[in-house]
């Protein structure tokens, strides 16, 4: 077991050494996503403690075997004169790894591929102390002696063996598919059907898809909201909502089309810094990871147009009536959704967004387009 961990402790590591250059070259960021290198990094913490488990377990038996020999031997090994590379060993392979215990760390590209190689340092070390310093400090002290360094012969042998592996792994990439060829043809389904649910992050929404037969409530929503309302009221709130208007400009225009170039300025102009945003399925706390998001979703739509219907004041609180127009593709197969929602905002002391809350149903918005997932919400909600 113990050589089997170190195997697959090595082994992982190995892939995030490969896998990180690779995604960036060759351009697959979108499909050798960061959430697959975190479950890698979280499986790593794993081996990574059989591997330490297994070092102490040897230090164990040799204690508990009342041999002193086979004690004198790892204490040769952890002070002797191999001791640097035995503490090499063991911080590279137990220690280094425990860093990924922090999600910070395990979604950081630069801090998963300095750990990864510190991982492989380590294992190669692992292979020096067993096969050097057992033998250098063995049961008969007449055998006894140090390894005087590597001849051009070892270096060379070491060199080929590296030279030759990138060989035939470079050969792989140019000439074998590095990633599933269905992956590469399109987008992941499932990354964009999570975009269009995103999209809703704009305000909360509940949608129902127009080309489905006869009319889903947000349309009804919206003709009954326009048949029963009061033109002397509405002619009234007519110079209040001029004025909110203009309070929330950046707020409207960077909503209004989410695939406008000026998206992002509007953005940064209507929001704070430092905020909180939540759409049910994923919670911000600051404007530029909101920027990436909105930005990322917008790649992933055909289009995305928001319509502003009324901004209503409450002391310290401003809820957000809206409607939405989203069209994606799927399958080679268009689908638009209409969406309405109410949004719940507060402004800071400079006017500006700092929070923002969505309340929507995502199962007319986004899971009944799943497969299988979809078919099973109709049918529930048929029985209902």
């Amino acid at each position: 077991p113990y050589f089997v961990a170190g195997a697959i402790h090595s082994g992982l590591a190995m892939v995030i050494t490969l896998l990180i250059p690779l995604r960036r070259i060759l351009g697959f960021e979108d499909i050798i996503s960061m959430s697959i290198l975190e479950n890698v990094a979280k499986t790593i913490i794993f081996t990574g403690l059989i591997v330490g488990y297994s070092y102490l377990t040897e230090y164990f038996i040799s204690w508990y075997s009342g041999n002193v020999v086979e004690r004198g031997i790892f204490k040769w090994r952890a002070v002797g004169h191999y001791a640097p590379f035995f503490w090499i060993m063991v911080i590279c392979n137990s220690i280094a790894p425990l860093a990924f215990y922090f999600k910070k760390i395990r979604t950081n590209i630069a801090m998963l591929l300095i750990i990864s190689i510190l991982i492989n340092i380590g294992m190669y070390f692992e292979r020096f102390v067993i096969i050097l310093s057992s033998p250098a400090h063995g049961f008969d002290p007449y055998s006894w002696g140090l390894f005087h360094g590597p001849t051009w012969v070892e270096y060379g042998i070491l060199l080929g063996s590296f030279s030759l592996f990138f060989l035939l792994f470079l050969l792989f990439v140019k000439f074998l598919p590095a990633v599933s060829i269905e992956q590469r043809r399109r987008p992941n389904a499932f990354k964009i059907l999570l975009s269009v649910a995103l999209v809703a992050a704009i305000t909360g929404c509940s949608s129902q898809a127009l080309t489905e037969p006869g009319a889903g409530y947000p349309r009804v929503y919206q003709q009954l909201s326009e048949t029963y309302d009061n033109p002397a009221a509405k002619d009234t709130a007519s110079d209040v909502q001029n004025d909110l208007r203009l309070k929330f400009q950046s707020f409207i225009e960077a909503h209004a089309d989410l695939k406008s170039p000026d998206m992002a300025d509007h953005i940064k102009e209507a929001y704070a810094d430092d905020l909180y945003f939540n759409d049910t399925l994923k919670t911000l706390d600051s404007r530029d990871t909101l920027v990436a998001y909105l930005v990322e979703t917008a790649e992933r739509v055909d289009y995305n147009r928001v319509q502003i219907h009324e901004i209503i004041p409450s002391e310290d609180n401003y809820y957000v009536r809206w409607s939405m127009q989203t069209g994606f593709t799927l399958f080679n197969k268009p689908i638009e959704t209409e969406s309405i929602g109410m949004s719940h905002i507060r402004l800071n002391d400079e006017g500006k967004i700092y929070f923002h809350q969505d309340f929507w149903d995502n199962t007319e918005g986004f899971f009944q387009h799943l497969p299988v997932v979809g078919y099973l919400i109709g049918k529930t909600k048929q029985r209902l």
